[in-house]
């Protein structure tokens, strides 16, 4: 979820018991939205592509991506978070007819197992059909564990997924 307009981390926390119950309904209805920004070529003006944006439920206390994210790592749920990020920006890309040459910008969360689920190949491979993906690996916990982060890659590679690093200097 990728998923991008995050802020830098946010420092490791107790999760209240309403944020528990709140992002436990969050990922149960998958109410996540998908927004997308623009990506433009600073010499043309031109849109070259689309950065997907997550955001929780409008006015909730997990409404802000690094809210969300802080409770989903906190929970021990980051990974179901992050596939449903995906998920859900994958499918508004398709049904928003996104064709190539755009690409879509996808941020995932590089301390996830990397495991895919089969719905969630099934997306990118339809994705790729139709326009460049980019799933951008981000700054949090680059470090944390590089080898299931690298066969992440690989994997993505494979289903002709572009991979980019975001925010790494950060």
């Amino acid at each position: 979820m990728l998923v991008t307009g995050a802020a830098p981390t946010t420092p490791k926390r107790v999760l209240s018991r309403s944020a528990r119950t709140e992002l436990a309904d969050i990922l149960a209805e998958g109410a996540v939205e998908a927004g997308f920004q623009p990506v433009v070529e600073l010499s043309t003006a031109r849109v070259v592509g689309w950065e997907a944006l997550a955001r929780g439920p409008r006015g909730s206390e997990l409404e802000l991506p690094d809210r969300l994210f802080a409770a989903a790592r906190a929970a021990g749920r980051l990974e179901e978070l992050d596939w449903l990020c995906q998920r859900n920006a994958l499918r508004a890309a398709l049904d928003a007819g996104v064709r190539a040459p755009s690409i879509l910008f996808l941020n995932i969360e590089p301390d996830t197992s990397g495991f895919l689920p089969l719905e969630l190949r099934d997306l990118y491979a339809r994705a790729s059909q139709q326009m460049t993906v980019c799933v951008e690996v981000t700054e949090r916990a680059l470090t944390q564990r590089p080898g299931a982060l690298l066969a992440h890659v690989a994997d993505m590679r494979a289903m002709g997924v572009a991979v980019a690093l975001d925010d790494v200097g950060t």
